[in-house]
């Protein structure tokens, strides 16, 4: 199987590392390139452009499959909600059901088929841990949300009598993250919307369950400088959520009025959560290759 990664530009680096896991676990041939011209006239199983505008019709016809995104933009916006893309080789990847439902909802990507393909986690570094490593209570995960809040949960947290540890969004290292998943018991969660959630994923890959303060719509996002809401307007109420991805196995989901009960609830029970077991299930590196249908064959030419 031959696949090209078209480099036009920005690549989350969580994404190329688990796409170069899953074309790794399907033996297939990864060929990175950041020249159209010198790679356009080949025959391709999968090309996958992360970011930049480009006809899909510009490629060999036979090249099988196609697949743009999702670094282009927050919300759809030209050319490519503009351009007709009557190709069915090409799809564009949204990352998640709730972002697939708010670009409908908007308009679409012209008529190029949305798709949801979500890249793996690194299972392999982020693993639980010994609880006798366990020196705080909780973890609290802060990324762009209204300062008030966050005084809000860190009262609940103290009245509760708890030990915990801030990660603010921006401000932490990797290294730093891992130490805080391995001596906290749980996790805290107060983020904003996530296509995907690569943190939160880690974070469950690791064995912490997680209480998690859950978004209703993009206008919760917070610019922490101005202490204003990012997003105004029809964009403000799109629908959003801080996690694409989760089930019962992770842990509890919680609004203001029900923090206090919640983390109650989790100092009595975190040891009933399964959050790697899910991880492993939905967000492994094998799960995700079905899910992207990248198979285990050697390339055959036609």
């Amino acid at each position: 199987m031959r696949i090209l990664l078209l480099n036009l530009g920005y690549i989350h680096a969580k994404n190329l590392l688990g796409f170069k896991a899953m074309c790794s676990y399907a033996a297939a041939t990864l060929v990175e390139s950041c020249k159209l011209e010198e790679v356009i006239d080949q025959e391709w199983d999968l090309v996958w452009i992360p970011f930049g505008f480009i006809h899909s019709r510009k490629f060999s016809w036979k090249t099988r499959r196609i697949i743009f995104g999702p670094h282009n933009f927050v919300f759809p916006e030209p050319p490519w909600t503009i351009t007709p893309f009557k190709d069915e080789r090409a799809s564009y990847n949204c990352l998640s059901r709730w972002n697939q439902e708010a670009y409908t909802k908007l308009g679409g990507v012209s008529d190029l088929p949305l798709v949801c393909l979500p890249y793996p986690v690194d299972t392999a570094s982020f693993v639980p841990k010994c609880i006798s490593l366990k020196t705080h209570d909780c973890m609290v995960y802060v990324k762009l949300r209204n300062k008030e809040n966050v005084v809000f949960a860190l009262k609940q947290l103290e009245k509760l009598c708890m030990k915990y540890k801030i990660i603010q969004y921006g401000e932490y290292t990797e290294e730093m993250y891992k130490d805080a998943l391995k001596t906290c018991t749980f996790g805290l969660w107060i983020g904003r919307h996530e296509s995907q959630g690569f943190a939160l994923q880690e974070a469950l890959s690791s064995g912490m369950p997680l209480v998690v303060w859950d978004i209703e719509s993009m206008g919760e996002e917070w610019d922490m400088q101005r202490e204003i809401p990012v997003y105004k307007g029809p964009k403000a109420d799109v629908k959003a959520t801080a996690i694409p991805y989760w089930d019962a196995r992770c842990g509890i989901t919680v609004h203001r009025e029900t923090l206090n009960e919640g983390l109650r609830f989790m100092v009595m029970n975190w040891p009933m959560y399964r959050p790697r077991e899910y991880v492993l299930q939905e967000l492994s590196v094998a799960a995700c290759s079905k899910i992207w249908d990248i198979k285990q064959y050697e390339y055959e030419h036609i």
